[in-house]
């Protein structure tokens, strides 16, 4: 006597949410790439593929180098947007995640790692980590110390428009 089961395999077809990630990180890796060749183009030209140990002027790399950093960022939301699904129930709520997180990613790679990365192979224009100035104190008008005026030899003013003129006699 045979029997016989039949079993149900679950095949999906449809493009899944890593894709959708692919496609959102080169969409933002352009409009980034875009700010930063108006804003600052050594960084694609020169600083992008230093880090890989491409010298020279290489735009065409560095644009290739960026858009390939930006998909693997993309699949990066996807993943973490995939753990938490109720994320993707509103337009409004993606955009808020998604926003936040272009801003950790940029705060962590771009202005931490990058620096660090390009100094670390030697690229000679970063410094190894990033800057801050401190700015002098403005005080309000009335505290300020005011300049005082510079008196000749004989104890007259001088008017601050011939201070370095020489008087001919």
């Amino acid at each position: 006597m045979a029997t016989e089961t039949a079993t149900a395999a679950d095949v999906s077809t449809e493009a899944g949410n890593w894709q959708a990630g692919v496609a959102g990180g080169l969409v933002g890796g352009i409009v980034f790439g875009a700010m930063m060749s108006m804003m600052t183009p050594g960084v694609l030209e020169m600083g992008i593929p230093a880090m890989y140990g491409i010298e020279g002027p290489a735009g065409a790399i560095g644009w290739a180098i960026h858009m390939s950093h930006g998909a693997v960022i993309g699949l990066g939301f996807a993943a973490i947007a995939g753990l938490k699904p109720d994320v993707s129930e509103s337009i409004g709520t993606s955009l808020g995640v998604g926003a936040g997180y272009g801003l950790l990613v940029w705060v962590a790679l771009a202005v931490i790692v990058m620096p660090i990365w390009l100094s670390t192979v030697g690229f000679p224009r970063c410094a190894a980590a990033p800057e801050h100035r401190r700015r002098e104190p403005r005080w309000p008008r009335r505290l300020r110390r005011r300049p005082r005026r510079r008196l000749h030899h004989d104890h007259e003013l001088i008017p601050p428009f011939t201070r370095f003129v020489t008087p001919a006699f």
